[in-house]
């Protein structure tokens, strides 16, 4: 026996309201949720190799950003 119009329409309002009536405000938001620094600082190192993605050879002179920081690879593609 396929279910009604009406029992459908039931269903599909019972289950939008379970829904919505799970959902909740934080209470305990973050300090400050845009800027994941906080006032302190971070350090860290990046290395790697730089490669020319067609012949899969070391890019010499290739200039790497992150953030403000820049560095430049070796000749051999290096990024130390």
């Amino acid at each position: 026996m396929k279910p009604s119009s009406h029992s459908l329409k039931l269903i599909l309002f019972a289950s939008f309201a379970a829904i919505l009536g799970s959902c909740q405000k934080d209470e305990n938001p973050p300090a400050n949720p845009g800027n994941p620094s906080w006032g302190s600082s971070i350090s860290l190192t990046i290395t790697g190799k730089v490669l020319d993605d067609a012949s899969g050879n070391p890019l010499a002179g290739a200039i790497v950003k992150a953030g403000t920081a820049t560095a430049t690879t070796d000749n051999n593609g290096i990024l130390s």
